[in-house]
């Protein structure tokens, strides 16, 4: 590695790289010229000349400042204000260290043996869900180990790419893809700055109510295009099968062969915010079990008597079990389900396992209670808390709703027997699913048994997880 100095009469010529972004440094009689290629595919050009620390010039409309005797080449970038002058505040800085000299190597480089090929997140197909899931997922929750066997740049959660290999250190690399109508065009430009294998993923401009609108399954013309050195090194289309929205999968296997479970994203169908939950949260209130929605102002009793109000109000609403998971396709390398969105669970009274657990989650997190999804082997439930504090956990078979009637319980006498009988069964699924949770699902999730899972909605939310729709 070349040592940063021009104290000693050194000359700095080379290209110095962190391999997202590049900077071409030559020695001339008017200075050093200096030309920055960052990974967005943009070139701006620059003039240093020398001062008592370092060198400085203007990196577009930029300070650059590039300080002497450091290990490895700094690039010191600031906006100026008003008056032309740094400021100092906003720097951004790139650790660059030297990777070839600067016309040598990329002259004689044998480009016979470069190969590149597109790459996807997971399987064949595209899960419009997961993308629409982890849109704003946070960076240091991702699924690739940083310890990887290869070179990664982009987005670590990217979920198209394309794999390079026996490109010359040096070269500078920039890929496109593209999607239409789902993604519009997306490049990312590296400087190949380590031998192996080097996967890149742009962060992808999706159209991202496109992507919720898609409500069967169907083929989407991707087009890939690299190039090398700025010039078109190659294109290549695939036919890329799309899923329904209503497809989540939770289970992926990467081109590496890897499996990652990713039932987080049964959290995604989860949605506080739907318009109709207010609406409905009224109407359970003219049943006049409870006066208002208090969530944990109220003592444990209020709070199992509100989970009671949603069950009896489902009932009325004559909510039957449906067995639909069919999914929109086939993939050996992914497994989803169907899930309904809370709003079309409303309209149409019928839920799945999964369904009615994401639908009573909804409500109540909407209201303030701490829920879970518990996901066991072929099946789903719902876990809630009576106190806030979590130490009162009880579970509910949300598909028992449909094993009552309600709407042909006689009155006798006065009484509400539509209400007694809707509570008893209330309190069987209670009783049927926490005996269930603490006997099975708890102990399996402690073993780290990947078939159960307790799904937090809180915690998902803290981990960026959003509701799709």
């Amino acid at each position: 590695m070349a040592t940063v100095s021009v104290v000693n009469g050194q000359s700095i010529n080379g290209v110095y790289s962190d391999g997202e972004v590049s900077l071409h440094l030559e020695e001339t009689e008017e200075g050093v010229m200096g030309l920055f290629a960052d990974s967005d595919g943009s070139y701006y050009e620059a003039i240093f000349v020398l001062d008592e620390e370092g060198l400085i010039g203007l990196l577009g409309e930029y300070y650059a400042y590039i300080p002497f005797e450091t290990e490895e080449l700094t690039l010191i970038v600031m906006p100026m204000d008003g008056n032309e002058e740094p400021i100092v505040e906003e720097a951004v800085e790139f650790v660059l260290t030297y990777i070839s000299e600067l016309q040598k190597d990329v002259q004689q480089a044998d480009y016979s043996q470069i190969r590149w090929a597109p790459i996807k997140r997971f399987g064949s197909d595209f899960y419009p869900s997961y993308v629409l899931a982890t849109s704003t997922w946070a960076q240091n929750t991702t699924l690739e180990s940083e310890e990887n066997s290869y070179n990664y740049y982009g987005d670590r959660n990217g979920y198209f790419g394309v794999q390079i290999d026996k490109f010359p250190i040096g070269s500078i690399v920039r890929i496109e893809i593209e999607g239409e109508p789902l993604v519009k065009k997306s490049s990312y430009t590296i400087t190949v700055s380590k031998d192996g294998l080097t996967e890149i993923f742009p962060i992808m401009e999706y159209d991202y109510d496109a992507l919720r609108e898609i409500k069967q399954a169907k083929a989407v013309n991707f087009k890939y295009a690299i190039y090398l050195n700025n010039e078109l090194l190659g294109e290549t289309l695939e036919v890329v099968w799309t899923r329904s929205i209503n497809d989540a999968v939770f289970i992926g296997q990467d081109h590496h062969g890897n499996t990652h479970s990713l039932n987080f994203i049964f959290a995604a169908y989860v949605n506080e915010n739907e318009p109709d939950l207010d609406l409905e949260l009224g109407k359970m209130l003219d049943h006049n079990i409870i006066n208002s929605w208090k969530g944990y102002q109220g003592t444990e009793e209020e709070v199992m008597m509100e989970v009671f109000t949603m069950w009896y109000h489902f009932q009325k609403k004559g909510f039957k079990y449906s067995n639909i998971t069919t999914q929109s396709g086939s993939d050996d390398r992914s497994s989803g389900q169907v899930v309904r969105f809370v709003k079309d669970a409303l309209k149409s009274s019928q839920a799945n396992c999964i369904d009615g657990t994401v639908l009573f989650a909804s409500f109540l997190y909407k209201i303030g209670i701490d829920v879970s999804i518990v996901l066991v082997p072929g099946h789903a439930y719902l876990a809630f808390s009576r106190t806030e504090d979590g130490s009162q956990k009880l579970a509910l078979e949300t598909t028992s709703m449909g094993g009552l009637d309600i709407e042909n319980v006689s009155s006798t006498g006065g009484q509400r027997t539509d209400v007694d009988q809707s509570y008893a069964s209330f309190i069987n699924a209670i009783d049927y699913a926490t005996k269930a949770y603490y006997e099975k699902a708890e102990p399996g999730i402690k073993q780290g048994n990947p078939e159960y899972m307790e799904i937090n909605i809180r915690e998902a939310r803290q981990q960026k997880i959003r509701p799709i729709k």
